[in-house]
């Protein structure tokens, strides 16, 4: 039973881990990846699982060799086989064939051979530096006189040392922020809170990648318009035209790119597409050559820096936009559960999972499990999922207090608060003990992938769904779970318990009481990372002014969101032609509120901004330096306000529109009770003076329907009068922002002036618009970030004290 059992778990738990992994990353991998990169990475990401899956079969031996008093440092030969070649394949992986392919494929070069020198190149500088800090501290230890053991259980005990500093980071991050993570989803209402002030900031980041790659592309158009003679003029250069030509490819699908994230082409004055360049003939070419600005000579080092940074601006900006719209995914989904419709909500859902769709060629199957699965969509969303998401935080939460415990006791002699050690106070069997073990244990992973996930180096790397994740990226994250799979066995000791025995060369953990030898690859000694405290990164939001607007603005939205919502249930049982201008009008005011918001955190901004400038121009105004440090700064600070004005009036404007849609929805609402009243009424009669009248007394009764349709009118028409007064009577966002505009109007007019004077001469000659200038921007910088007091001291044009 006991050879049976072994040689079921360890072939087919990594086999099921691969499949899974490789299922996981097809989904985050670009579908021009090279299949060596995923492969290595379906590999270092198995490897770094199947320890979760083999590890709790060899506690539950060592539970039971313990048990019946065996020895376990003689059985089963296939498991500590397969720990050595889980070990050593780790590390070849997280040291040596991630980071070569890693640069391999960031390499502008353009044949095989030269990219994989370049990496290897790359790659030397980082492992010459990682052996002069390891030779430095084995001489430190030499010269104590600490050094044990012979350079494998160094080598080892280093990597050890390493993927414990990591999974500790990893998890001191995860086991506070799952817990937050399932509650947030949990409360839709609070996480879109959070959702709407990122998508801001993420949209920003996209418009940034986005020139990024046009300047870019730009610029490498214009170094090819440069080589295009000296392309053809060089026949026998082989390589150089080769590498021109791979350029050229590149370029196009860099513009084609850019042309899909953003909707928009690329303008290129110097050069067209490579297509283009053939059809336009050498006279076009040689037109545009005199517009070129010059460049170094041709070269392939020259081309593949170009090749590399068209590679780099690329991925940058797919992957902004691939945050930004999963960005926006996740806000639609949130706001339909937020206001109840799950149906939506389940069919956005429905959307991402089409691959799970029947074959076409069975038309009424795939009808029907698409049917079924919507329901089932629906019925988990609507009374499902919160009660889960709450179940799991609260779980997550109790799991990570009692790792935490474990860790606070780590380095106590002779007591200890761990809570796992009584999971393993004896053996219960096969199944039950490797149960024990795998839950904390893949509680523990899940925290540090969990961590890994949302870790993303701007600039270099992340992962990034719906196949936006580069190769480069899978290889980036490949290590990480390399590196700390190692650890995990330690990580696990230690919840447990909190003692290492070191004899017989093993790892072990101490269960309560009773030594539990976990049996691996000797180390040497086992090295022990300090206690695991709960480590947090976070960043708390402080109460600035913005912050303060933005609830104004969230509760003129409440006040109005809700009115809206009774309109809409009134009209949707009334008339669709009303429901539907009502839903125009729903829109507008999220437009409203959307841009509102963007205005807010903006003008913050721009205060923020000219706060810098102001003390370059108080210098100036005291008649100080020359034109051009008052020229430039005031032109940047009219730049910055006239685009900051222009954008508050247009939300003004946009907040004028909606009230008057309002107040014409009204209306229709008026005029569409008035023809329920009166289709009960008796028809006119003209009397003898020719007028028509008609007589309420002889009115039929009107029927159920049509006193439902009236007192739904009504309750519409009250509401909407509410929202015109509400709309009519400014809260005090709205106040804010008219009064920030009138400032801005102020000081774009006074900036634009002093453009037009000469400053220089109008400081010497008293500086008195200047300093009006300085005292108006200062007070517009004081409502809206904040400034030192007005007894200020002026020293330098760049240090303002208070007194």
């Amino acid at each position: 039973m006991h050879g049976a059992w072994s040689g079921l778990v360890l072939p087919c738990a990594p086999v099921l881990v691969a499949f899974v992994v490789a299922c996981v990353l097809f989904r985050f991998a670009d579908k021009d990846a090279s299949w060596l990169s995923l492969l290595t990475s379906v590999a270092g990401v198995t490897i770094a699982i199947s320890v979760v899956a083999v590890m709790p079969y060899d506690v539950w031996q060592a539970v039971q060799a313990l048990a019946t008093g065996g020895d376990t440092g003689a059985q089963d030969s296939l498991l500590q086989s397969t720990w050595v070649a889980t070990y050593w394949t780790t590390a070849l992986l997280s040291y040596f064939l991630c980071p070569i392919l890693m640069e391999f494929e960031a390499s502008g070069d353009f044949t095989i051979a030269t990219r994989l020198q370049t990496s290897i190149r790359r790659n030397a500088v980082f492992y010459v530096a990682y052996t002069a800090i390891l030779c430095l501290l084995l001489i430190i230890l030499i010269i104590r006189g600490e050094v044990q053991g012979d350079i494998q259980s160094w080598c080892i005990a280093a990597s050890n040392a390493w993927g414990l500093f990591v999974l500790t980071v990893l998890m001191g991050f995860g086991l506070v922020a799952v817990p937050r993570h399932f509650w947030s989803l949990a409360n839709p209402s609070t996480l879109l809170q959070d959702l709407y002030v990122n998508a801001v900031v993420k949209d920003e980041i996209r418009l940034s990648r986005l020139f990024e790659l046009q300047d870019t592309v730009a610029q490498a158009r214009s170094e090819l318009a440069a080589h295009v003679e000296l392309e053809e003029d060089a026949p026998g250069l082989h390589m150089q035209r080769l590498a021109f030509a791979k350029l050229c490819q590149v370029a196009d699908r860099c513009e084609m790119l850019h042309r899909e994230l953003s909707g928009c082409r690329i303008s290129s004055p110097v050069l067209g597409t490579r297509s283009d360049k053939t059809c336009g003939g050498r006279g076009d070419l040689e037109r545009a050559a005199g517009n070129i600005p010059l460049h170094p000579p041709p070269s392939l080092s020259r081309f593949a820096h170009l090749h590399r940074l068209l590679k780099a601006a690329a991925l940058e900006a797919r992957r902004a936009s691939c945050c930004f719209d999963s960005h926006v995914e996740r806000c639609i989904f949130f706001e339909d559960l937020q206001q109840g419709d799950h149906t939506a909500a389940a069919s956005l859902l429905g959307l991402r999972q089409r691959h799970l769709a029947l074959p076409a060629y069975f038309p009424r199957a795939r009808s029907a499990f698409a049917k079924l699965r919507r329901s089932l969509l629906t019925f988990w969303l609507r009374h499902l999922r919160a009660r889960a998401l709450l179940g799991l935080g609260w779980a997550s939460c109790l799991l990570s207090a009692v790792v935490v415990m474990g860790q606070m006791t780590l380095f106590a002699d002779g007591w200890h608060l761990s809570v796992l050690s009584l999971l393993f106070s004896g053996d219960y069997g096969p199944l039950v003990t490797q149960a024990f073990c795998l839950v904390p244990l893949s509680y523990v992973t899940y925290t540090a992938y969990f961590s890994i996930f949302r870790l993303k180096v701007s600039g270099w790397y992340g992962l990034y769904g719906n196949h936006n994740t580069d190769a480069g990226s899978l290889l980036w994250s490949t290590p990480w779970g390399c590196q700390t799979s190692s650890a995990l066995l330690s990580a696990l000791g230690e919840a447990c318990a909190d003692v290492c025995h070191d004899g017989l060369r093993d790892w072990c953990s101490q269960v309560n009481g009773v030594k539990v030898w976990l049996r691996c690859q000797p180390i040497g000694g086992v090295i022990r990372l300090g206690r695991l405290a709960g480590l947090h990164w976070a960043l708390e939001l402080q109460t600035t002014e913005a912050a303060l607007n933005l609830k104004d603005l969230k509760a003129f939205s409440d006040s109005l969101n809700q009115p809206m919502n009774i309109v809409r249930e009134c009209m949707s049982q009334v008339d669709q032609g009303l429901l539907g201008a009502l839903q125009i009008t729903q829109t507008q005011a999220h437009e409203l509120v959307m841009a509102a918001q963007m205005v807010t955190w903006k003008l913050s901004a721009t205060a923020c901004n000219s706060l810098e400038l102001l003390p370059t121009l108080l210098w100036a105004a005291k008649g100080h330096g020359d034109e051009k440090d008052v020229v430039s700064p005031i032109s940047e600070v009219h730049s910055s306000i006239a685009t900051m004005r222009k954008d508050a009036q247009t939300v003004r404007t946009n907040y004028i529109e909606l009230l008057n849609q309002v107040r014409y929805l009204g209306q229709c609402a008026q005029v569409t009770l008035d023809e329920v009243i009166i289709s009960w009424l008796p028809a006119p009669h003209e009397d003898e003076s020719g007028s028509l009248e008609t007589s309420p007394g002889h009115a039929i009764d009107p029927t159920e329907e049509q006193r439902h349709s009236e007192k739904c009118l009504e309750l519409a028409l009250m509401h909407l009068d509410g929202l015109c007064i509400l709309l009519e009577d400014c809260s005090d966002f709205w106040l804010m922002l008219h009064s920030a505009e009138l400032q801005l109007r102020k000081i774009e007019k006074e900036a634009q002036a002093l453009c037009g004077k000469a400053p220089v001469e109008e400081r010497h000659g008293g500086g008195v618009l200047l300093q009006a200038f300085c005292e108006r921007v200062r007070d517009f910088c004081k409502e809206h970030c904040g400034v030192p007091p007005a007894n200020f001291q002026i020293q330098s044009p760049f240090v303002v004290q208070a007194v």
